[in-house]
């Protein structure tokens, strides 16, 4: 989708994981080739958990942005070959960090007439089964004066896949940080502004809907804002500068990958 070589999409890995695995790293495009800091951090976080995981560079793009402009059929021919790597993996679980990602392999893989004979689920679906099994073990922190910590609902992950609670109760297992609901969430979050592929076509039109949300936020009082879409923290990072500047007030933007590893034993 992004025109590059496709080696570049493994420059995240900094030591080789087996093809082979009960659990299967599904990596994507835009998170490897844009927000390397989710994968590297999730990784990180899955091997102090005693995770072991899997992934192929045989991983094709989950064919969504070629479904998306209308190219049918070649959405259907790289969902085979794709279908085929996942399949031929022995995976019982795959896991990835992009909600664009998820809704096609989850919803419209079968609707294509393609089964993974797998459980599929978002990063944040995982840190929540690992929390419930005591496997994320957390510092713990003084007695200080907590960060304030909102999450933003990336539109694939709510509304599409009714993903709410799970990132939400990751958060709140976190020492030294107190939750703020968002006036605009779960099913009536605002969007970042890249999605529809807007952030391609439009890019202006993005980053004004990003800044949106992000003043919003400042707004609330928000010290962190935390995600975890490959193309939410893309835009919002983009215009947080711009936010910055009009407002003089400081926010740092993460994915929910690299906050839990910062607060990990």
């Amino acid at each position: 989708p992004y025109s590059e070589p496709s080696e570049r999409k493994f420059e995240w890995l900094s030591k080789t994981l087996p093809q082979r695995g009960d659990i299967l790293l599904y990596a994507g495009c835009t998170a490897p080739l844009r927000e390397q800091a989710i994968i590297k951090s999730a990784v990180e976080v899955f091997e102090k958990s005693g995770i072991k995981l899997a992934y192929d560079r045989n991983e094709q793009c989950c064919g969504g942005i070629l479904w998306r402009i209308g190219l049918w059929d070649d959405a259907i021919e790289v969902a085979k070959r794709n279908a085929e790597t996942i399949r031929s993996s022995g995976a019982k679980t795959l896991i990835t960090p992009c909600p664009g990602c998820l809704q096609i392999l989850k919803k419209e893989y079968p609707d294509w007439g393609l089964s993974l004979d797998t459980e599929i689920l978002h990063f944040v679906e995982y840190y929540a089964k690992l929390i419930d099994e005591g496997k994320l073990k957390f510092k713990e922190k003084a007695k200080e004066k907590k960060r304030r910590v909102a999450w933003h609902d990336p539109c694939h992950l709510g509304r599409a896949l009714g993903i709410y609670e799970e990132p939400r109760k990751v958060l709140e297992n976190i020492p030294g940080i107190e939750v703020v609901e968002l006036k605009r969430s779960k099913e009536n979050a605002f969007c970042c502004g890249a999605g529809g592929g807007a952030i391609s076509a439009y890019p202006e039109f993005t980053k004004s809907t990003s800044k949106d949300r992000l003043l919003e936020v400042i707004e609330h009082d928000v010290e962190i804002l935390v995600t975890e879409c490959p193309f939410c923290l893309l835009a919002f990072r983009r215009a947080l500068d711009d936010v910055t500047f009009e407002t003089g007030k400081k926010l740092l933007i993460t994915s929910l990958s690299e906050l839990i590893l910062d607060t990990l034993q």
